[in-house]
């Protein structure tokens, strides 16, 4: 059986066109998510204010031990804690990330043993999201 030039195009076309109908359907598909906050940044947090940055030093005092920062929900002004929120920070542009601890929105960020020197903190990435 010899299949023409022209049944493969038109073969190739309607499978195309099935794809895209799946895919279209797929996008319009609608999901429910629960009203939340979350909000990434270097000083602008949306969903959240950070304040009072502190950097203390670790035994070596080139090296950064804590930071310590106070971290708000914009939408309520509620403080954030371990219960309700999951903070995390990063110093070298987002490359690795430190789980926060955080009581009555004051979030501290154990940096000890880590070998993090002061010159090396270019930025502080915060990102903050409710749990």
């Amino acid at each position: 059986m010899r299949v023409s030039l022209r049944s493969h195009r038109q073969l190739a076309v309607l499978g195309f066109v099935g794809m895209l109908g799946i895919g279209g359907a797929a996008f319009a598909a609608s999901n429910t998510v629960p009203t939340s906050n979350a909000g990434s940044g270097t000083s602008v947090v949306s969903g959240y204010v950070v304040s009072d940055v502190a950097y203390a030093p670790d035994v070596d005092m080139t090296e950064v031990g804590t930071i310590t920062f106070a971290i708000v929900r914009t939408s309520s002004g509620i403080a954030v804690a371990d219960l309700n929120a999951e903070v995390n920070v990063s110093v070298d542009g987002g490359t690795t990330w430190k789980t926060c601890t955080v009581v009555a929105g004051a979030a501290t960020c154990d940096f000890t043993g880590d070998g993090v020197t002061f010159d090396s903190v270019d930025t502080l990435d915060v990102v903050a999201y409710d749990i």
